[in-house]
């Protein structure tokens, strides 16, 4: 919080082609390259994590309050800013991206936190398409999405997780739903009594796995 000038960025790039010696090719910061500073506006603007596209093409930092920001990353020694969201949210935690790339799904991480959906085909002007809600959300958070065809995943917190139809991205809907059903408890992960706290959801082939911090790992079968 003393800082005055940007130091090392919080997005970077090492080629870790020898694992031994792994090497810095490039970085990012929203302080060097927009003027924001990791507190500007009062805000908490730092980098929380990063997806990739398959091809290697783009970056998309979920810079918190900052939104996400979308990178491309082709030359990995000199990344270009192309972008980014402004939800009134903050927390952006985390996305996946669908639609070849055209369209973005926002996760926030904070108190009654929603996905958001836009339209990324022009990069430097995103365009929300939806937010998407289930029962229960104003007591909880969603933490993490997952995109496979139409459909996304999301860990959902007690909430679970949650299969939410996305090929009309304007009027997404939820498909199904899984809670974990445990009696144990674990007062470290806040819960004061037995609860489901799903924190990470992954699709492996035809399987969707979804860990719980509390009660372990489950294995679901997509349909």
């Amino acid at each position: 919080n003393a800082a005055t000038t940007p130091g090392r960025a919080d997005f970077r790039i090492v080629d870790v082609s020898r694992p031994t010696t792994p090497r810095d090719v490039g970085e990012w910061g929203a302080w060097r390259q927009l003027g924001i500073a990791p507190t500007a506006d009062k805000k908490a603007n730092f980098v929380h994590s990063v997806r990739v596209d398959a091809g290697l093409r783009r970056a998309y930092l979920s810079y918190w309050d900052l939104g996400t920001v979308i990178l491309d990353v082709r030359n990995p020694a000199h990344p270009r800013y192309l972008g980014r969201t402004f939800p009134d949210q903050g927390a952006a935690h985390s996305s996946d991206v669908a639609r070849g790339g055209r369209m973005l799904v926002e996760t926030h991480e904070t108190q009654a936190g929603l996905p958001r959906l836009y339209d990324i085909s022009n990069p430097a002007h995103p365009r929300l398409l939806s937010t998407f809600s289930v029962e229960g959300f104003e007591n909880d958070t969603v933490h993490d999405p997952k995109v496979r065809g139409h459909v996304t995943y999301f860990s959902w917190y007690s909430l679970g997780v949650v299969a939410t139809d996305i090929a009309d991205p304007r009027h997404p809907r939820k498909i199904a739903q899984f809670v974990p059903e445990s009696d144990y408890l674990n007062p470290d992960f806040f819960c004061a009594e037995p609860c489901a706290q799903v924190w990470g959801v992954a699709l492996d082939r035809g399987y969707v796995l979804a860990s719980d911090m509390n009660s372990g790992l489950y294995v679901l079968k997509r349909r």
